[in-house]
């Protein structure tokens, strides 16, 4: 890729192309997810974000990942619609987890009244 040095080592020896993906990019109509690493050796972070900026596409994502290399493939994109139980049953029960805390704090603070210690507190600082 002469545009950018982006492929090093036994990875250059493979691209023979010039592809200006800015410019496909453009074109592209369906959701789209750009994952990038600032770690990734073979694509510079930044220009993973400026490839970014050339997608028109309104529901376009930019995912910052560790240091690992992902590859992503979609199959399908479905449409918008419920789940059954069993499809978001662990969301349901961390949901209901967290609203069992609330009340339980909310409990709590109107049964017992809380009292701040200050001399132990200055300790602390």
């Amino acid at each position: 890729n002469n545009e950018l040095n982006i492929f090093h080592g036994p990875l250059k020896l493979l691209v023979t192309y010039n592809i200006d993906s800015g410019a496909y990019a453009k074109t592209v109509k369906c959701p789209t997810i750009i994952f990038a690493s600032p770690e990734d050796e073979v694509v510079p972070y930044q220009s993973s974000r400026l490839l970014f900026t050339d997608f028109m596409a309104s529901s376009v994502n930019f995912v910052t990942v560790d240091g690992n290399n992902y590859l992503v493939r979609i199959y399908e994109i479905l449409p918008a619609g419920f789940k059954s139980f069993d499809e978001c049953k662990g969301m349901v029960i961390s949901d209901y987890q967290d609203y069992l805390e609330k009340e339980w704090i909310k409990e709590l603070r109107n049964k017992y009244q809380v009292e701040i210690n200050q001399s132990e507190l200055n300790k602390l600082r």
